[in-house]
């Protein structure tokens, strides 16, 4: 006589031939190492089971397959600015899945995103994988007009200054390809003066050699 075997997981009854399937994993950035908060994962046989990975890039799902065999779970990997794909895991299985930047990467948003951790915490370092993220956004800049992303170069150029980051010239080689766009933002940000920016003081007094430079090339 055939037996068959049942096991109870919360609410839902299984039989000898379903298949539990959960899986875990870490999405990063490929070229940068940085882990991805906030991406979409999804079960392709099941569009309506899905998560998103937390602050250090984890996710976790699980599902009921039958079969006598217990598959793969086939997932779909989405985020902005990212090339969505497809992972295949086993069940128990963990991966580090790898996500490749879009070429219509918002390079502004990244370096906003490094700028503003990094002031966050008032750290005089910061990680390898943002100083990368943050020297790629900033060589993949040609010509920026908009004001508020001037403002935000600016900043940038003031106030980031990791330990060994040799990268800040680029934005003095977006700001002279910017030009008036840039002399203006400068001259704005002189008269913006914080509460903490002193005249004789750096990095506000160096706004001035900064504007006079733009002006004279």
């Amino acid at each position: 006589m055939t037996k068959i075997v049942t096991i109870i997981i919360g609410l839902t009854l299984l039989t000898s031939c379903d298949c539990y399937q959960r899986i875990s994993g870490i999405v990063i950035d490929k070229e940068t190492g940085r882990p991805l908060a906030g991406v979409t994962v999804y079960n392709k046989s099941k569009v309506q089971n899905k998560t998103t990975t937390d602050s250090i890039g984890h996710f976790e799902l699980s599902s009921i397959s039958g079969g006598f065999r217990c598959p793969p779970m086939n997932i779909v990997i989405k985020a902005d600015n990212y090339k969505t794909i497809e992972s295949s895991i086993p069940p128990g299985g963990q991966d580090i899945i790898k996500l490749t930047s879009d070429l219509n990467i918002d390079h502004i948003k990244n370096i906003r995103y490094v700028f503003d951790d990094y002031v966050q915490y008032e750290e005089s370092t910061d990680s390898q994988n943002d100083k990368n993220l943050m020297s790629k956004s900033l060589k993949s800049l040609t010509i920026v007009t908009k004001k508020d992303e001037l403002d935000l170069l600016i900043n940038v150029w003031m106030y980031y200054d990791p330990t060994d980051y040799p990268d800040i010239p680029e934005i003095y080689r977006i700001f002279k390809n910017s030009r008036p766009y840039s002399i203006e933002a400068v001259k704005k940000r002189i008269d913006k003066k914080k509460e903490w920016e002193k005249d004789e003081t750096v990095p506000y007094s160096d706004l001035k050699n900064l504007l006079e430079r733009l002006a004279n090339e």
